[in-house]
């Protein structure tokens, strides 16, 4: 579970005209599409016989984790900053269903004893599409 690692000092933080111009927005978040060659990691996927996805997942959240200002979150009227993330995807199932898968804490991106995160699945949802 992660836990705070520390509340930001709003008022002496670098980045303070920063959060109070966008905290004022409705949705203060922004995202980016790019595209990346992922073809060893697909490689390595198959190999080994795991999961692409999960594996793409373990990767993207362990460059994320390294990055401190993406473990930050707005709590109330605090910026905290996180030690870990806690990513969370949903997982399709051949009936056409879907489940969500949660991985384990990131702490170290420096270890690889987690070469692949190990998911549970939460909860799966009912009343999914027919296949077109």
């Amino acid at each position: 579970m992660n836990q705070i690692e520390k509340i930001i000092d709003i008022a002496t933080w670098n980045r303070r005209e920063h959060y109070e111009h966008f905290s004022a927005f409705d949705d203060p978040f922004f995202g980016v599409t790019v595209q990346v060659d992922c073809t060893r990691t697909y490689q390595e996927a198959k190999a080994k016989g795991i999961s692409f996805s999960l594996l793409v997942l373990h990767r993207i959240t362990t460059a994320a984790a390294a990055v401190e200002e993406f473990r930050y979150r707005i709590e109330g009227d605090k910026v905290v900053c996180y030690d870990s993330l806690l990513p969370e995807a949903t997982v399709g199932r051949d009936d056409h269903t879907f489940s969500f898968a949660a991985c384990k804490p990131l702490r170290d991106s420096t270890k690889e004893a987690l070469s692949i995160p190990m998911p549970f699945i939460i909860r799966q949802c009912r009343g999914s599409h027919s296949p077109t």
